[in-house]
């Protein structure tokens, strides 16, 4: 299999766990190619060009000719210099023993321009599910559209060449999935809970506890799947799966809303900041924060599913956690 032909596998099992429909997705795509022929410079053109099929800014080619053979990937969750310079002495050792070198670091979190276009995939997603949850539009668009210039201006003076140029000069093909891994775990998670119909906040952990990744995560940590807001004995109420897909954690300020207009009694996220936190408390939402490693790996165990039986040896590191579906 090309570099190419994997990317474009890999952005398709994202859009088949996207939470938005496929008209959606395609009226997303429509917009975009309106957008593209408003463009006047070349260097504007292509940077834009993967946006014409690609609707994930954060998943992309970071580095490598597109036509280069994939025959053994390396697989993290965050790859930087460290992990490449890591990649490059085990494939010393690889040669060594006659064995193939790898051919491609995998991470989940975006690097380069995929995490400059961190920003692009916010909006439109997160919008989706919270209107799934019963959060008018227009409300969370307005609300999201501070967070989403945040995020542009909190990446804008990155050193997003850094990873970029090690890949280069140790000439390491590097590919970022990142939207497309969290759809996967969107669904997942938002399968088992809508499977269990957990009564009490106990019996959400308990339900995600069974999935192979939180308890392969409970051997190095306590509670992976941990009530942040709210007690064991809680009654979870209406859930949603709200901190999983859309790029990064939204505003919080869209709790409110959650609570008093959608009658959301219980969010489910990988990871939550002090504020978001805080405003859970405030509102009374009850909030339960799953392994951030062990969600990340969750959905981009689709991705290594695939590869595997693609016939591409897969290796993993960086925080990967390799365990099977539920």
């Amino acid at each position: 299999m090309t570099l190419e032909e994997l990317y474009k596998k890999v952005v398709e099992i994202g859009k088949k766990a996207d939470p938005r429909s496929a008209a959606d997705i395609k009226r997303f795509m429509k917009s975009r190619t309106e957008a593209y022929k408003k463009l006047k410079t070349t260097a504007e053109k292509e940077l834009f060009r993967d946006r014409l099929w690609n609707p994930y800014d954060d998943t992309r080619i970071i580095f490598g000719e597109h036509k280069r053979k994939v025959g053994v990937v390396f697989v993290g969750i965050d790859i930087g210099t460290e992990d490449l310079v890591l990649i490059s002495q085990l494939n010393e050792l690889r040669v060594s023993k006659g064995k193939k070198p790898i051919d491609l670091a995998m991470a989940h979190h975006p690097e380069g321009y995929a995490l400059g276009g961190l920003a692009g995939v916010m909006d439109d997603i997160q919008v989706e599910v919270l209107r799934q949850a019963g959060v008018p539009v227009n409300i969370t668009e307005k609300i999201l559209a501070s967070r989403v210039r945040d995020v542009e201006i909190s990446v804008h003076g990155d050193n997003l060449h850094h990873t970029m140029d090690s890949a280069r000069l140790l000439d390491i093909p590097l590919i970022c999935c990142h939207t497309v891994a969290d759809n996967n775990a969107f669904q997942t998670i938002t399968r088992i809970i809508e499977k269990a119909m957990p009564h009490t906040l106990q019996e959400v952990v308990d339900a995600l506890m069974k999935i192979p990744a939180y308890e392969k995560a409970s051997h190095h940590f306590e509670r992976p799947v941990d009530i942040q807001v709210g007690s064991p004995n809680s009654r979870a109420g209406k859930i949603i799966v709200g901190g999983f897909t859309g790029g990064t954690e939204g505003n919080p300020d869209i709790l409110e809303f959650a609570v008093n207009v959608a009658g959301v009694g219980t969010t489910i996220d990988m990871h939550m900041s002090r504020k978001h936190r805080e405003l859970s408390e405030k509102h009374r939402l009850n909030t339960v924060v799953a392994n951030h490693m062990a969600s990340d790996s969750i959905g981009m165990q689709p991705i290594v599913d695939m590869m595997r039986k693609a016939g591409i040896e897969v290796i993993v590191g960086s925080g990967y956690i390799d365990a099977p579906l539920p």
